[in-house]
């Protein structure tokens, strides 16, 4: 099935910074409902800015893709959730870093440019999605209480991402900060997301942590009846058959061929999002399928499927969870200076260039396609930490030892003893 997830990825939460409802999450942009007309003038004059972060965001879910397909089964992440994270943590680096960075992300706007397309994307995704849809994004900072940010970084996080700074303890609680952290990020996904930052990640070295968490609930425009889903046979990649619960409905859909690849277009209710399933000829040209998207044919591919058929359709039931500790990753991509605490440049952040530096990129992902529609939700966090810290070491005097009383003037020894039993 990997062959379908690379795009549902990229529609649910790559390209579409989601639109929001007011409730228990955090939310920082709401978009009224417009008519089609509206829409449409809207839509007829893209800031390049615009297109210039959606180009970005899909190489860079391309780029991701590759790297992480290498591993067995099946392969689901949110490449907008980890975009997002990295350019708010980009607003914060200068020099090599941020070059490196914007490399790795396909940045090639000017810095303000840059965040303003992202903030222009999320509004543009919202404007013609009706009440069949929850759709929500969050961002939010966590930083060390008293450290001084500069003013300058968390202004831009706030006015162009929503992400506001939470100030906590990492110096004497990094749990405790940890599980403030997860316990918002499972509130943005509905409880699906939980423990992004796994035990260990945060230390006393902590500094800051960025975070994005996406949800995204939408019905299918044709929804499958539950009644004609029945058991049946699925070839997996290595040929092995196995059985799985295959929805079936016919009913007119998107499709077309491209270079013997079959393309499917499922919408979701009021056309506001669809899933494109690119399915190979046999279970063994998956690997083929997937050199055709990293040769950035997936434009090509997606673009085929531009006619209604009436078309008999079966689809697999699968739901699916997936986490991420993107730091190799990353840096295999380009961006290994942000890792690195001798050369890497934060001081967009807090003004030192010799300070801050990237420990940890982690990300979790959950997926449910069923006969309804589709659920699915990632999140992201960027952990930044302080090289100017020594880590704490554990001294525990809890069994007989030798000590002294010295005076420092003369280095003379004064007193000199042994505690074998402390009451005696």
């Amino acid at each position: 099935m990997k062959h379908l997830i690379i795009r549902l990825a990229t529609i649910v939460a790559g390209l579409l910074t989601l639109t929001y409802q007011p409730g228990s999450r955090d939310t920082f942009l709401s978009f009224p409902m417009a008519n089609s007309a509206e829409n449409a003038s809207e839509m007829m004059g893209i800031d390049p800015a615009v297109q210039g972060i959606v180009t970005a965001n899909n190489r860079f879910a391309v780029d991701l893709y590759q790297q992480l397909s290498q591993r067995e089964g099946n392969l689901f992440f949110s490449p907008y959730s980890l975009s997002t994270a990295l350019a708010m943590t980009y607003g914060g680096a200068a020099g090599q870093t941020a070059e490196k960075i914007a490399e790795v992300l396909h940045f090639s706007l000017a810095p303000q440019a840059i965040h303003s397309g992202f903030s222009q994307v999320a509004h543009r995704i919202g404007l013609n999605k009706s009440e069949g849809y929850q759709i929500y994004i969050a961002n939010r900072l966590w930083g060390q209480k008293n450290y001084g940010f500069l003013a300058s970084f968390l202004q831009l996080t706030e006015e162009y991402y929503g992400a506001t700074l939470a100030e906590v303890d990492f110096q004497t609680q990094p749990e405790s900060a940890r599980d403030t952290i997860n316990q918002w990020v499972a509130a943005q996904t509905q409880e699906n997301i939980t423990d992004l930052i796994p035990a260990g990640v945060l230390n006393t070295s902590t500094r800051l942590v960025l975070t994005n968490a996406i949800f995204f609930q939408g019905n299918w425009l044709y929804p499958f009846e539950a009644k004609n889903t029945q058991q049946n046979s699925f070839t997996t990649e290595s040929g092995e058959e196995i059985t799985v619960p295959m929805m079936y409905q016919k009913n007119r859909f998107w499709y077309g061929k491209y270079d013997g690849v079959e393309v499917l277009r499922l919408f979701y209710l009021d056309y506001g999002f669809s899933m494109v399933i690119m399915l190979p000829e046999t279970p063994e040209k998956l690997a083929d399928l997937e050199q055709q998207i990293g040769e950035e044919n997936l434009d090509s591919l997606i673009s085929c499927a531009d006619r209604e058929y009436m078309v008999e359709l079966w689809l697999p039931k699968f739901k699916m969870a997936a986490e991420f500790d993107l730091k190799e990753t990353l840096s295999r991509m380009g961006m290994e200076i942000a890792f690195n605490q001798e050369k890497a440049n934060f001081s967009g952040m807090n003004g030192s260039p010799e300070d801050l530096y990237l420990s940890a990129v982690v990300h979790k992902a959950f997926l449910d396609v069923n006969e309804v529609g589709t659920e699915a939700g990632g999140a992201s966090g960027v952990v930044a930490a302080s090289r100017n810290t020594v880590p704490a070491t554990t001294f525990r005097a809890d069994h007989p030892f030798i000590f002294l009383i010295q005076d420092n003037e003369s280095d003379s020894i004064l007193f000199l003893g042994r505690v074998v039993n402390p009451l005696n």
